[in-house]
């Protein structure tokens, strides 16, 4: 259970980050410099989960990775499988 929690914690942490980069001071007249930065957030999102992975292993006892990355993809994956689930209030 402890880690589906940390791998769910490392996509959280990961996306959190990835907005808060992305979207502080947005313009949408500068396409060119919001692309860079979204670069830079999606790496830093990247070394920020596999920094929490690597700790993960190498500080936890008992450390189940399926669990880990299971909890990882689930957190990951929601968004756009509950986007596709129909609207409640459309009668179509």
């Amino acid at each position: 259970m402890f880690s589906a929690a940390v791998g769910a914690g490392a996509c959280l942490l990961a996306n959190w980050y990835f907005a808060h980069l992305v979207f502080q001071r947005y313009q949408a007249r500068e396409p060119g410099r919001l692309l860079a930065r979204i670069y830079r957030a999606e790496l830093a999102k990247i070394a920020i989960a596999l920094a929490v992975f690597g700790l993960a292993f190498a500080l936890l006892d008992n450390l189940r990775p399926l669990a880990l990355f299971g909890a990882y993809l689930a957190v990951q994956l929601m968004p756009a499988v509950l986007a596709q689930r129909p609207d409640a209030r459309s009668n179509s």
